[in-house]
């Protein structure tokens, strides 16, 4: 080996917890990256579906539901008397 080979050796050596822990750091910076890109790319797609949704349901008019409770209240004035 030349010397400039084993001197790089040696600060590799020397340097390797430095270097080690800066190769941690850019793994988890680029997991978290991902994470929020994958999260924005669902919240988008859901707010989306969200809008094509409600488009489409707009002019529906909510359905109006009515009972007749007569034959009820007659059962409770005859279980009152």
């Amino acid at each position: 080996m030349s010397q400039a080979k084993v001197d790089h050796n040696k600060e590799l050596k020397k340097n390797r917890k430095k270097i080690v822990q800066k190769q941690k750091r850019s793994k988890i910076y680029a997991r978290l990256c991902g994470v929020v890109v994958v999260l924005a790319i669902i919240g988008w797609i859901g707010y989306s579906a969200y809008g094509v949704y409600e488009e489409a349901h707009a002019d529906d008019p909510l359905p109006v539901l009515s009972a007749d409770t007569t034959a009820v209240d007659e059962y409770l004035s005859d279980l009152e008397e």
